[in-house]
């Protein structure tokens, strides 16, 4: 599989080859400039999905009860997606410092077909905290 040859890397190519002073190359050296402008421009925006996830987060952030844990799972039931999306949601507003992750025990159901184990829970960052000073006062 060959490798993907991208109009930067002609671009790059043509100067090196020619140099600059051309007028390929100053032409190439223009377009290089355009592709950057290009480049930084769209870094800075966000795409529909990506606004619409954010918007999601805050719901989800939003719905969080001091003191109550939850799981992936109970939280895309309750918004009515994936667990999957609501796991990657939970684990990026952990990392933001807004939510706390923890292990949390689950029970084995036969009849809801759930297996018992270990999954992650997620509380607000703001009870786990006051949770803690409470412990220790």
């Amino acid at each position: 599989m060959s490798e993907k040859y991208t109009a930067r890397d002609f671009y790059t190519a043509v100067i090196e080859k020619l140099g600059v002073e051309s007028v390929e190359g100053a032409y190439a050296q223009a377009q290089i400039g355009k592709l950057d402008a290009k480049l930084a421009d769209r870094k800075g925006k966000l795409t529909e999905a990506q606004k619409e996830t954010a918007a999601l987060a805050e719901q989800i952030v939003g719905a969080f009860e001091a003191g109550v844990v939850y799981t992936a799972s109970q939280v895309g039931a309750d918004f009515g997606i994936s667990t999957q999306k609501a796991s990657a949601i939970l684990r990026k507003a952990a990392e933001a410092g807004t939510l706390v992750q923890s292990e949390v025990k689950i029970k084995a159901s036969k009849a809801d077909g759930i297996k018992g184990g270990k999954v992650k829970g997620y509380a607000l960052a703001e009870s786990a905290e006051t949770e803690g000073d409470e412990e220790e006062g």
